[in-house]
């Protein structure tokens, strides 16, 4: 397939901008072709320049609508107006939520979209009501299995003061100042990896030699694949150490520690330090194994290339709109953009594509392994997509 992967910033080492990147990674090692647009170029554009992605931003948009994608996978409110205003209609669009905070991470009331894309049953139960007439599926949050070595031995408890890592861009000062006084007292040593004074790439080597992360997100499944412990905490508050038991609520709350929410932060004093409180070595295992089949880069690019066969081969046919004529540059095909209409009230914006009738939309053939069409049969992630 042709994507376009679209997301509103990629200035710094963040939550979405880093998804961005390692799906860029995943669809292209899967032999994709990935370009990628974002209204905030930055570090992170840089970084996927550097690794060979074409990249687009405001200034590009006359040439990028030229292009002829078979399918446009986005992030945000802001790209979704801006792409849906040149592509809707002519090119399937599906749009991912990563969340249920960020007022980009919003939905619109718009008629853009062909599929949806939630990143756990949170977001989904937040956001399933808009466009519901379109397929959705749960497509979690990632971690580059690539980078995880096939040797990796399951981390034990220390038999010493535990040696902490944080990684964060949002250290709350209760957690900070914990982790400050017990390393004064000589209870454990830390290190703070994340913003705004140290800021790198957030690797599984980097991880590995400590004893135990304290994270939310997506470094979550990260950890666990690494078979080290991994206590959920950060500003939504605490959900302890990640094990068997609390694993489902966790996962369905995004690892963003709002499964319990916890602020008492002598509980989370004692549940750090008392390493018979950590998880067991049969939980480290049962962790690896689960976010190896959820979670890994690998397995959710499989997952999305069956959904967007699936969004593809359901897409109405791109819209004709006579008078209105563009020839792409990679096909002899003419194709007609539709007109759009903003029809403002007094409680709000709706921006409207005109309707089509239902049919069958041809997909480019891939030449990446498995990336049929009969993994909509047979794929085990075919559990997630729902209509």
């Amino acid at each position: 397939m042709k994507l376009l992967i679209a997301n509103n910033q990629l200035e710094y080492r963040a939550g979405s901008e880093l998804h961005t990147v390692d799906l860029c990674r995943g669809f292209r090692r899967a032999g994709h072709t990935v370009t990628v647009f974002t209204l905030k170029p930055g570090m992170m554009a840089d970084t996927l320049r550097e690794e060979g992605f074409p990249v687009s931003s405001l200034p590009d948009l006359r040439s990028l609508s030229a292009e002829d994608f078979d399918l446009i996978y986005l992030h945000h409110a802001t790209c979704e107006v801006i792409l849906g205003m040149i592509f809707a209609g002519r090119i399937p669009i599906v749009r991912g939520y990563l969340g249920i905070v960020p007022p980009l991470e919003k939905p619109l009331s718009g008629d853009f979209l062909s599929g949806k894309a939630y990143g756990s049953e949170l977001v989904e139960q937040t956001y399933a009501d808009y466009r519901n007439d379109v397929p959705s599926v749960i497509s979690r949050n990632i971690y580059d299995d690539h980078q995880i070595p096939i040797d990796a031995a399951i981390g034990e408890p220390p038999r010493g003061r535990p040696d902490f890592t944080v990684v964060s861009n949002h250290l709350v000062p209760e957690l900070s100042d914990l982790l400050e006084a017990t390393a004064e007292e000589g209870l454990c040593r830390f290190t703070h990896f994340g913003r705004p004074h140290n800021s790198v790439p957030i690797t599984a080597e980097l991880l590995a030699p400590f004893d135990a992360v304290i994270t939310i997100g997506r470094t979550v499944p990260l950890t666990a694949a690494l078979g080290r412990p991994v206590y959920i905490c950060d500003e939504n508050g605490a959900d302890g150490w990640l094990t068997a038991e609390n694993f489902s609520e966790c996962q369905r709350n995004s690892f963003s520690g709002r499964a319990l929410g916890a602020k008492d932060w002598g509980l989370v004093r004692e549940q750090l330090l008392d390493t018979s409180l950590w998880p067991s070595l049969d939980d480290l295992a049962w962790l690896r194994e689960r976010v190896g089949r959820d979670h890994s880069l690998s397995r959710r690019v499989e997952q999305l290339e069956s959904f967007f066969a699936r969004v593809i081969e359901e897409s109405p046919p791109p819209y004709h709109l006579p008078g209105v004529t563009r020839r792409c540059c990679s096909s002899s095909r003419r194709e007609r953009t539709p007109s759009m209409r903003c029809e403002a009230s007094g409680t709000g914006s709706s921006i409207t594509s005109p309707r089509r009738e239902r049919g069958r939309r041809p997909m480019r053939t891939s030449s990446a392994p498995g990336s049929n069409d009969s993994r909509l049969e047979t794929s085990t992630w075919n559990r997630g997509c729902r209509t």
